[in-house]
Parts: structure tokens; C-alpha cells; sequence
């Protein structure tokens, strides 16, 4: 444009200016978004740059995962010694944080999946800086065959390191840095963003976003108000299902009544609900119902029993039905455990955009769960080991004991 003005070259055709822009846009979009970059193009959306399936429409399902990190896998031929000298016989890079393994879950699934009607498209929001930060973007990216859209807000600070050192036996131990508070201008940007994909922006031309889940992951890092994930649950679309998979600083989220499912663990719910942890689980979750006004109450504790709990339109919460699940025995060794709660949200989500009922769609997560299991690295499972624990895990009406909620003293 400035080369027209001076007179250098002739003005272009529409068609030319239409794909000059989308060129421009193209490049947006292949960049991390800075602040900056926002600030100087009017806060213009990161627009997918993919074609939706029918053409007019990307159906998408969008992960907040705003406390990435950069992970490292240590594997030792034996248990950990305090104090001691701990030389590990292999190391594995790989990516970390709950969003980000719910991601790696949820495209997998999305692009195995035969039996699926409609493929979604997978929106990660995240805050990443540094070379660490670098990682995991190019991590992303590298997901195949359909790749992984990023809506990546650039800190000044480089992303956290999590180290998890596996023993033995499927022991993991996790250290984890502390992470750098995110600046109020990356905040800002970071909101800017969210309200244009909630809003079904942020697509070019004639595609447009169409929301069937949200996903809200782990903790907001350090800089950043739970008030945001309030934001979005508030500006969820109608018809998109909303799965929260924290416990920390979440009463005002759960208080806009927009959460379809709160997925925590045991020790996050009995926290959560000020109980005694030793209390049996289904008065804790009716106690959690009657509290909080969401829908379905979903709780997993390792390999242990899971509970779930759904909202009745007839029943009063301290009379609704309780479900239990056993898990069986795996058909092979764990390897690492961790990621395996985080591709549980994954799957129950992408289940229930698929129409099928909480009962059902949260079995299908401890499945993908329990299989992610059996891999070293986590949030990856193998279809067929899905399907097949699926079939042999137990599910049943908790029989009414006669205990009510008891606080933790």
C-alpha cells in the first residue's frame, strides 16, 4: 500500500488485495502473539487457518491451558535415594502442564477415531516464553496429521520446567519450578483473544468457530485471576459443553451455573468441600451438588473407585443417585501415571460432544485413563487398550448406606 501511494506500483485487483490479506493473515497466525503484535494490529484474532469440514463452519473444541510446561522424563533402574547422587539411564523431552496433555489426548482421539461422525479441531490458549516455551509451541505443531491450533500469548518470562523421575514399578516423582508472573499486557492480550473464539471469531472469510466444548485445565498461573476462567464460562456458546478440571480459587466459576462437568480427584473434592477424607464418597458429592450449582460431578482416585454424580430434574441432590466404577487390573505394567487424569477429561468431553451421556462418556475416559498408563509418555494411549478396558470396567448405583457429609475436624 504505501508503494501504490508513491506512486511504484499499480493498485492491485480486488482478488489481489483479497489474497494479499489472506497471506497476512496466514503469517498472524504462523506467529506466537505477542502483546505487541496484538496492540499494533488492533487486536486482530488468530484466525484457523484450516477449512472447516462443511465449509462454513469449524467445529472446534477450545483447551485452556494457561500454566504450560516444558517436561522432562528421567527414568532410573532403581528406587530414588534422599541425599544421594541419582544418575538416570534415559531421558525424554516432552511437553507439560494439564491443558497441554488434555490437548495431546483429545487430537489423538479426534483423528483415530473411525467410528466419529464429525472431526473436531483442537484450540489450545496458552502462555509460553523462552526456549523452553519454544519447545513446546514446535511440540504442538508437530502433532499430526491435522495440527493443533495455538492461541499463544508471548511472556517475557520463559515457560516453567517440570522434571518427573520415574522409578520402578510406574513411580513417579514430580519437581516443578516456580513459574513467573504473567504481565497485565499479556493478560490483556490473552483476554482479547479468548472473547473473539468464544464469540465465534477468529475465523477468516466465510469460516467461522462453532463451539462444542470448552475445557478450563489446572491453575492459572501466577499474574492471572481466576476471574478469566470465569469470563469464559460466562461466554460460553450455547449448545458447547463446559468441563472444569481444577479445584483451586473455582467458587466463582462453578457459581455462573455453566459447568456441565467438574472432573477433580478424591483429595481435590474433600478439599474442595472442607471433608473428612476418610468419609465415604457419596454423601461428599451430593453434599458438592447441593453447594455448587453444576451438572455432573465426576471423581477419580489412581486405580482406585471413581464416582460420578449427575443433576436430576426430579430428585433433590441429597436424594440423587451416585455411580461407582471399578477398574480391572491392566493387561500390562505401568509405565508412568502421570497425565493419566488429564486424558480422562479429554476423552469424557470428547465423548459428550458426541451426544453420549455423563455415565457413559466418563467411563470411556477412565478407559483412555487407564491406558495412558501403559505409555511412558503422557496423555498417549492406544485406541484398541481404550476399547478394551472399557468393556471390563464395573459400574454401579452406590447402595444407600444412610451416611451423611461429615466436615474434616
Amino acid at each position: 500500500e504505501t508503494e501504490r501511494q508513491a506512486g511504484m506500483c499499480d493498485a492491485p485487483s480486488r482478488d489481489e488485495a483479497t489474497e494479499d490479506k489472506k497471506t497476512l493473515i496466514k503469517h498472524i497466525h504462523d506467529l506466537r502473539v505477542t502483546p505487541e503484535v496484538v496492540q499494533l494490529l488492533a487486536r486482530v484474532q488468530v484466525p484457523p487457518p484450516a477449512p472447516s469440514d462443511d465449509g462454513d463452519v469449524l467445529h472446534s473444541v477450545l483447551v485452556l491451558g494457561l500454566n504450560p510446561a516444558f517436561a522432562k522424563l528421567l527414568q532410573f533402574g532403581s528406587s530414588l535415594h534422599k541425599g544421594g547422587v541419582n544418575r538416570a539411564s534415559h531421558m525424554t523431552e516432552s511437553i507439560g502442564g494439564k491443558g497441554q496433555n488434555f490437548t495431546k489426548a483429545a487430537h489423538y482421539y479426534s483423528n483415530n477415531n473411525e467410528h466419529i461422525k464429525q472431526r473436531l479441531h483442537i484450540i489450545l490458549a496458552q502462555f509460553l516464553g523462552g526456549s523452553t516455551g519454544s519447545f513446546v509451541q514446535s511440540h504442538m505443531d508437530g502433532l499430526g496429521p491435522h495440527k493443533v491450533e495455538q492461541l499463544t500469548v508471548t511472556t517475557s518470562s520463559p515457560t516453567r520446567t517440570c522434571i518427573t523421575c520415574m522409578t520402578p514399578g510406574g513411580e513417579a516423582t514430580e519437581i516443578i519450578e516456580p513459574q513467573a508472573a504473567v504481565l497485565d499486557m499479556e493478560v490483556d492480550a490473552m483476554r482479547d483473544g479468548l472473547r473473539g473464539l468464544l464469540h465465534g471469531g477468529g475465523g477468516s472469510g466465510r469460516v467461522k468457530i462453532s463451539l462444542r466444548g470448552l475445557a478450563i485445565c489446572g491453575t492459572c498461573p501466577p499474574g492471572v485471576s481466576t476471574l478469566m476462567y470465569k469470563e469464559a464460562a460466562e461466554g460460553k456458546p450455547h449448545g458447547c459443553v463446559l468441563l472444569v478440571d481444577s479445584f483451586k480459587d473455582i467458587a466463582s466459576l462453578l457459581s455462573t451455573g455453566k459447568v456441565d462437568v467438574l472432573k477433580i480427584n478424591t483429595a481435590e473434592l474433600t478439599q474442595l468441600m472442607g471433608a473428612d477424607p476418610a468419609a465415604s464418597m457419596a454423601p461428599i458429592l451430593r453434599q458438592a451438588l447441593q453447594q455448587h450449582p453444576v451438572a455432573n460431578i465426576c471423581v477419580t482416585d489412581g486405580p482406585h473407585r471413581a464416582y460420578c454424580i449427575s443433576r436430576s430434574a426430579d430428585l433433590p441432590p441429597h436424594l440423587t443417585p451416585v455411580f461407582c466404577y471399578t477398574l480391572p487390573p491392566l493387561p500390562r505394567d505401568v509405565v508412568n501415571p502421570i497425565g493419566a487424569g488429564d486424558t480422562c477429561s479429554a476423552i469424557t468431553l470428547m465423548k459428550m460432544t458426541e451426544g453420549e451421556d455423563i455415565v457413559a462418556a466418563f467411563r470411556w475416559g477412565l478407559a483412555a485413563a487407564s491406558a495412558s498408563c501403559m505409555q511412558l509418555v503422557p496423555a498417549e494411549f492406544n485406541m484398541l487398550d481404550m476399547e478394551a478396558i472399557f468393556h471390563l470396567i464395573q459400574c454401579e448405583l452406590v447402595p444407600d448406606d444412610g451416611a451423611t457429609f461429615t466436615e474434616k475436624v
